[in-house]
């Protein structure tokens, strides 16, 4: 419960700050999201690997575009900010680590 507080608020103090603000925001929320879903029995063999990229992709993704405001949601800082979101939301290091470890 307290999680789903937590990204309440960040969600709603992200409609008033710029856009790199937002995508700071949606990246750090949308990771810890991940792991605490990771905690349901039922969830856990279903977020790992390419699932679990996935699922931060898309969620860092919905996250900050519910986040922009309709008249700027087609303009060039939209998409730059929606990129940078997408890029910081598969997280280079964890990503490249985690998916070399399988695949080695």
């Amino acid at each position: 419960m307290h999680l789903l507080a937590f990204f309440l608020m960040l969600t709603a103090l992200t409609i008033v700050v710029p856009p790199a603000a937002k995508v700071l925001a949606i990246v750090a929320v949308a990771y810890p999201l991940i792991q605490g879903l990771k905690k349901i029995p039922a969830l856990t063999p279903y977020i790992k690997g390419w699932w679990a990229i996935a699922l931060n992709v898309a969620l860092s993704a919905l996250g900050l575009l519910i986040t922009i405001p309709a008249d700027q949601l087609y303009t060039t800082n939209t998409a730059l900010a929606l990129v940078t979101a997408i890029l910081a939301a598969a997280g280079v290091h964890g990503t490249v680590s985690n998916l070399s470890a399988k695949t080695s």
